[in-house]
């Protein structure tokens, strides 16, 4: 009887630990806010149409502000509409993580063409990577 009612509370106690583990590491992924996240990517990709770049870096960690800076973002924004055209809107978004980093992709879409708008948040919610790359084709 002592042993099974130590045994039914060992039970209970792994499942309290589980679960705190889990809402742990959750707390923790998610604390980089993806709502927040899914809006500095979209008011980040609403200025390059507009070529306002150099409102761009104030939203990207220490690193990525070293080494990409406003005029370089500019050059990829001509190059890209020279390729695909005009920017004409954006569809759908997605939120996922990968590799310890929140990641939110927005389906540009061109005159010419489809563009997935990639921006990576570190811990703190700043822009760690950001990248423009082929839609292969399956978002409308």
């Amino acid at each position: 009887m002592i042993i099974s009612y130590f045994s039914q509370k060992n039970k209970e106690m792994k499942k309290v630990i589980i679960f705190l583990a889990v809402a742990t590491f959750y707390n923790i992924l998610y604390s980089q806010k993806p709502d927040s996240s899914r809006l500095i990517a979209k008011n980040v990709l609403s200025f390059f149409p507009k070529n306002e770049f150099e409102k761009i870096p104030a939203f990207f960690d220490e690193n990525l502000k070293q080494n990409l800076l406003s005029d370089k973002l500019g050059s990829v924004w001509k190059s890209l509409e020279q390729q695909f055209g005009t920017f004409e809107k954006t569809s759908n978004d997605s939120i996922y993580t990968m590799n310890n980093y929140l990641v939110v992709d927005i389906y540009c879409i061109f005159k010419n063409g489809r563009l997935i708008f990639k921006t990576s948040y570190d811990k703190n919610g700043k822009i760690a990577g950001i990248f423009f790359v082929p839609d292969p084709g399956k978002h409308k």
